[in-house]
């Protein structure tokens, strides 16, 4: 299965989403405004994941969102840095 992954850094990377992403990470924010509108304009959305910074700084709103339109969540649990090559492979 050749799933398609974006990542979110900034408001700009919404421009990027094309029909083709399934996965959704969130780098450095994620708030209840940029979620539904994510949901509402882009409903290919299987999952969302979220760096640990990101999901202990979210409001529970934002997850009640995601629960409700039946997306999964993931929290990715890793130290800050670049992955290297071992971590970017997931088997």
């Amino acid at each position: 299965m050749n799933v398609k992954h974006l990542s979110i850094s900034s408001y700009n990377d919404l421009k990027k989403i094309s029909p083709k992403v399934k996965v959704i990470h969130f780098r450095k924010f994620a708030s209840e405004k940029l979620v539904k509108w994510i949901l509402k304009n882009h409903s290919q959305i299987k999952k969302f994941s979220f760096s640990n910074y990101v999901y202990s700084r979210s409001e529970s709103s934002v997850f009640d969102l995601i629960k409700e339109k039946n997306v999964e969540v993931e929290v990715r649990n890793r130290s800050a840095g670049r992955p290297n090559l071992l971590e970017a492979i997931r088997l």
